[in-house]
């Protein structure tokens, strides 16, 4: 739920990622259930997003107009808001060296609330940091219990000097959906 600060006033939802579904239809005309205040949904990829954060007073946002707004939103227009929740529907990071990690960092700066905690989502930005959670969770309950692929960080190509049996897959930055992957069946691939 999101935390009612000032009571009677509308709470923005900002929705962090693409444009493939329009999270102002999804939102229109709810409330929230323990007080009935409307929700504004403001959506907007990272790229159009700047973000100050205030200690005492939370995070403000600044969005640029989207060059291809939804139909029959505020997107087309350059807007700054107080945001109360957020909602990430994306990584913060692309595959031609974008990095959003600092607008993440000014959310979270605020202990901004949002379905998962910032530190989660942060985490599963890290893939090393991420797959150091899941060794956390197979300490806990044992390798029977909760199975894990064996992994191998190199930091650099540097660090490349001890490679595991092969055939492996080799995985170059940060992205997801199949960029920047590859299956080696032997060393002189």
């Amino acid at each position: 739920t999101i935390p009612s600060s000032t009571a009677g006033m509308v709470k923005t939802v900002l929705v962090i990622g693409s444009q493939k579904i329009d999270f102002h239809a999804i939102f229109k005309d709810q409330k929230l259930s323990f007080d009935g205040e409307p929700i504004r949904v403001e959506q907007a990829p990272w790229e159009l997003i700047s973000v100050t954060s205030y200690s005492d007073s939370g995070a403000v946002v600044t969005i640029d107009p989207h060059p291809n707004p939804i139909p029959f939103t505020n997107q087309g227009t350059r807007r700054t808001v107080t945001v109360d929740f957020v909602l990430f529907r994306g990584g913060t990071r692309g595959t031609f060296h974008q990095d959003f990690r600092n607008l993440l960092l000014a959310l979270m700066y605020v202990n901004l609330p949002s379905i998962n905690s910032l530190q989660a989502f942060y985490d599963c930005q890290e893939k090393p940091l991420l797959y150091r959670k899941l060794l956390q969770v197979q300490k806990r309950l044992g390798t029977l219990e909760f199975p894990l692929v064996p992994q191998t960080f190199h930091p650099d190509h540097k660090a490349m000097y001890f490679l595991p049996e092969f055939p492996v897959v080799v995985k170059v930055g940060t992205a997801s959906g199949g960029v920047g992957k590859m299956k080696l069946m032997d060393q002189s691939q």
